[in-house]
């Protein structure tokens, strides 16, 4: 049965056998921790989930490994699936999301709020509306995954991969903060392309090589990797928190790893890989302990699958409703700025619009000659 044949939820439970769920749950967690950080939370809960992209990250070189590891393959033709179905999504979404704005704040008769520049930003993948950065990094690691994945294979072995990774690392703390930190580079065209774009395959880079291993991996050794991630990003608080009180300002401003997440450095990376790990190795022991007593609940197996697999719409859809909530603070209604109200209220509705569009995707195509001539097309639109 093809994808076209099913509906978005229905009649998947069926290849649940052949599915590791311990990674649809990863992927949920890291889906929702970002929804959540987009809230407005408290500085502690903002804090606490400060691992949802490196985990994204990360569980994505697992799957890429999963799919492909064990097979030949070609890079550009993997390149040329893989990107399209990243990118289409997100500027049919973009372009709904501006005109559907454009349209509301017409009859409103507000002024606009999105420049051009934020505009194109956004299609770009930089600056813009603001939740777009994500997409720029899973376009790289797109990008960088099969040579990452090819390099694993020629080295033949965890140890030297991991290796390979820990002294790239290191090498980009180096040429970060001492080459390219302070320098203003020109044209501006060039410090973009290098600070935004370039310098971050590294850190990322690692995070997918650590994902592409990660089942490779014994217990002891990723109980090891969370002792030292959690040390490293402990020194740093000790550091930064005595820092904070010398120089006389508030430690809110220097201890929180969203700082050192632009790019990502060892404070941010530190905390995330605990996390990250940590949250692996939970997942997995709970699988273990009541994993049958899960995959019996068909129902519930089949939404987690259905908000793994749909986490990119998930995640565009939550911007619109984000914006809509955001919105509702002008009409001064109660709870509206409830971080919790507004996480559960967003989540949902992002959720269910993925579900709905892809329910009426799935439809049009199976029963609509001409949508069903450009399955393929509405299929990378509306359906991955």
């Amino acid at each position: 049965m093809t994808n076209t044949e099913q509906s978005p939820i229905g009649s998947v439970h069926a290849t649940h056998s052949t599915r590791d769920i311990r990674f649809d749950i990863l992927k949920v967690l890291g889906l929702f921790c970002i929804i959540l950080a987009h809230t407005q939370p408290p500085a502690f809960i903002f804090q606490l989930r400060n691992f949802d992209v490196p985990l994204m990250v990360m569980i994505s070189g697992t799957l890429f490994y999963l799919t492909t590891g064990k097979k030949e393959f070609s890079s550009w033709a993997y390149l040329r699936k893989r990107v399209p179905r990243l990118v289409a999504p997100v500027w049919l979404f973009l372009a709904f999301f501006f005109t559907a704005f454009y349209l509301l704040f017409l009859v409103v008769q507000h002024p606009y709020p999105y420049s051009f520049e934020a505009i194109s930003g956004s299609f770009l993948f930089r600056g813009g509306i603001g939740y777009v950065y994500i997409i720029r990094i899973f376009l790289i690691i797109a990008i960088a995954s099969p040579f990452i994945l090819k390099l694993y294979k020629f080295l033949g072995s965890e140890t030297q991969f991991l290796g390979i990774l820990a002294i790239s690392y290191v090498i980009y703390e180096i040429i970060f903060n001492f080459l390219i930190k302070d320098v203003n580079l020109s044209p501006p065209w060039v410090a973009i392309f290098i600070k935004q774009y370039l310098i971050i395959c590294i850190p990322y880079g690692c995070l997918v090589g650590l994902g592409i291993v990660l089942t490779k991996l014994n217990k002891q050794f990723l109980l090891a990797l969370v002792f030292a991630s959690f040390a490293t990003f402990a020194s740093i608080f000790i550091h930064l928190f005595f820092l904070a009180h010398k120089l006389g300002r508030p430690a809110a401003e220097l201890v929180q790893t969203q700082t050192y997440k632009y790019p990502p450095t060892i404070y941010y990376l530190s905390y995330a890989i605990f996390a990250a790990i940590l949250a692996y190795l939970m997942v997995d022991d709970l699988m273990q302990k009541y994993g049958n007593r899960l995959m019996e609940q068909e129902n519930l197996v089949d939404a987690l699958v259905f908000v793994s697999t749909s986490s990119l719409w998930s995640y565009l859809w939550h911007i619109f409703w984000l914006t809509i909530w955001n919105l509702l603070r002008y009409v001064h209604l109660p709870l509206i700025e409830n971080f919790a109200v507004k996480f559960f209220a967003v989540s949902f509705f992002a959720i269910a619009t993925t579900y709905l569009q892809k329910r009426l995707a799935t439809k049009l195509i199976k029963s609509n000659p001409f949508c069903l001539q450009f399955s393929h097309l509405l299929n990378i639109l509306f359906l991955k």
